[in-house]
């Protein structure tokens, strides 16, 4: 909902970023959902007992590591491209818009995943 006086959206700033203490997501994270982090672990540990070798959780851990920097030094790094995805979020892309030497600002592009989740949504792209 806006403002009459500032035309702002309630809970947010200047750059229609949340205020602290405010949330796009009124109730909340739903009770018993589980982070990646943990959703992982579990699938690892799902691994290890499923396996019809006897291998420990932590030896089975070591063991995905290593291929994924096996991987990564033959130049594949989509394995942690997408773990670090997961775990911290995607990268944003900032771009400088300018002509003749005159600024217009910087245009944040969201993920891609982002866009097309969004397609249509007015607020998608964040100016500064």
């Amino acid at each position: 909902m806006k403002t009459e006086k500032t035309g702002q959206l309630q809970g947010r700033d200047e750059n229609n970023r949340f205020l602290p203490g405010h949330s796009g997501n009124l109730k909340g994270r739903p009770l018993g959902s589980e982070n990646f982090k943990t959703k992982l672990y579990k699938a690892i540990e799902k691994l290890a007992k499923d396996s019809q070798e006897e291998i420990s959780v932590e030896d089975l851990e070591i063991s995905i590591i290593e291929v994924g920097l096996k991987k990564a030094k033959e130049g594949d790094y989509k394995f942690w491209s997408d773990i670090f995805d997961r775990v911290y979020g995607k990268a944003q892309s900032n771009v400088e818009l300018s002509t003749d030497g005159q600024s217009f600002g910087v245009v944040v592009l969201p993920a891609r995943e982002d866009l097309n989740k969004n397609k249509g949504d007015e607020n998608t792209l964040e100016t500064t």
